[in-house]
């Protein structure tokens, strides 16, 4: 009896101990993050970790598919490797397989926090979905984080340069201020005196607003005058339409008449060259080339100076004593 109780005793001890062992199996699991999963690693340069830690999650559009596994201090070293460019911080992601492919090329990692003062984070915009996606191993250039303490820094900064702004130019801005007080001074006085003045031009203002609606109404009219003209621009494009539809006849005709009648003219020159009117011509101008020569007696009269010279003497004889013509020797 003694032994089989000391058995159970012992069974029971040992289930505690292995459920013991079990649940430090797994609290190890759970708290050192393992997974059975595959993991891949990126990594991202910046300027400074802004006390980023290691195991901080990593989040794509605020979804955790990872967690910080490294920071590396490179305090400016050259990374051969990567066109040798400077590199003050590394961090070394440690991402789900599955998450990789929708990180792109042209991706942006930032350093965010959880609320003002919460857990630093990785968070990452995967970037444009037609470009190519990232790759185990691959190095990128993150975003700079922004530094409470700069961003004070510079407004400190433009604090006192506004300051100093205002001091130099106190008194332009106390006669500026002076201004403006004494234009709206002047503006209520010649309100003021203008008082009726003003009442008049506001119900000048409201009887004309009173008038438009009157005039306008309903908008009846206004839509009989749209409706009126539609009309008549429908009845314009119906009367134009058989004119314009017989353009291209019309174009035709004048066309075959243009074309007869450059034929008439040229069957007229035709006939010209070979009529009378043609044989007229050439006898006008043999005259006037034998004229030239001169042949004939009218020829001889024109062509012969000392006979031109007596037939002008005999005129102006004439002139002077006109009774000769009715002597006779």
């Amino acid at each position: 009896m003694a032994d089989e109780q000391m058995r159970r005793m012992e069974i029971k001890v040992g289930a505690l101990i292995l459920f013991a062992a079990l649940l430090l199996v797994f609290a190890i699991l759970l708290l050192g993050d393992y997974s059975c999963s595959e993991s891949s690693y990126i990594s991202v340069d910046f300027q400074t970790s802004s006390d980023l830690k290691v195991g901080a999650p990593v989040k794509i559009s605020g979804v955790t598919v990872g967690k910080v596994n490294k920071v590396e201090l490179w305090a400016g070293r050259r990374d051969a490797a990567n066109g040798n460019k400077v590199v003050q911080v590394r961090v070394i992601l440690k991402l789900k397989s599955e998450s990789l492919p929708l990180i792109h090329e042209d991706a942006i990692f930032r350093i965010s926090t959880l609320g003002i003062l919460g857990e630093k984070y990785v968070e990452i915009s995967p970037g444009t979905y037609e470009k190519p996606s990232a790759t185990d191993g691959q190095v990128f250039d993150g975003a700079a984080a922004m530094n409470i303490d700069e961003v004070g820094q510079s407004a400190g900064v433009i604090i006192e340069q506004v300051s100093t702004l205002l001091a130099k130019n106190e008194q332009t801005i106390q006669d500026t201020i002076k201004g403006l007080g004494q234009l709206v001074d002047r503006a209520d006085r010649v309100i003021e005196d203008n008082q009726e003045d003003v009442r008049e031009l506001v119900a000048n203002l409201k009887q004309l607003s009173a008038s438009m609606n009157v005039a306008i109404g309903d908008g009846k009219q206004i839509n009989e005058t749209i409706t009126s003209l539609k009309s008549l621009s429908g009845s314009i494009d119906r009367g134009l339409q058989p004119l314009v539809s017989r353009l291209p006849e019309i174009a035709n005709n004048l066309d075959e008449t243009l074309t007869e009648g450059k034929s008439f003219v040229g069957e007229a020159r035709d006939a010209l060259k070979k009529s009378e009117v043609a044989k007229l011509f050439e006898d006008i101008r043999g005259l006037t080339a034998s004229l030239a020569d001169g042949k004939g007696t009218l020829g001889a009269l024109l062509k012969d100076r000392e006979i031109y010279d007596d037939l002008i003497a005999l005129m102006k004889d004439l002139k002077r004593h006109p009774w000769k013509l009715l002597l006779k020797d």
